[in-house]
């Protein structure tokens, strides 16, 4: 007998000592307990569905703080013709 046909039969000797469909990689000793006190308990409802987030709406600009940009800029536009009346009205008494 070669040392091929040898190891061969060890093998099918294991595959026998474990069963026809057993895994002979998980054979360490340890075992998954299945005593009713270790299982896990069944729910007695069943959760909710899980719920999509609510899109956040856009708000609308503040109408008062457009209103306070649109003063200001009114102000500006207000100084700036004041400022242009009094040089023209310095540069008229200038040339007289």
């Amino acid at each position: 007998m070669d040392a091929a046909s040898a190891r061969k039969e060890t093998q099918e000797d294991k595959k026998k000592e474990l069963g026809a469909g057993g895994d002979d990689d998980d054979d360490d000793g340890f075992k998954t307990p299945t005593s009713s006190e270790h299982k896990i308990p069944e729910p007695k409802t069943c959760p909710p569905a899980p719920r999509r987030p609510r899109p956040l709406k856009r708000k609308a600009p503040p109408t008062h703080s457009s209103s306070a940009a649109a003063l200001v800029v009114g102000n500006l536009l207000q100084l700036q013709l004041d400022f242009s009346k009094r040089v023209r009205k310095a540069s008229t008494q200038e040339k007289q």
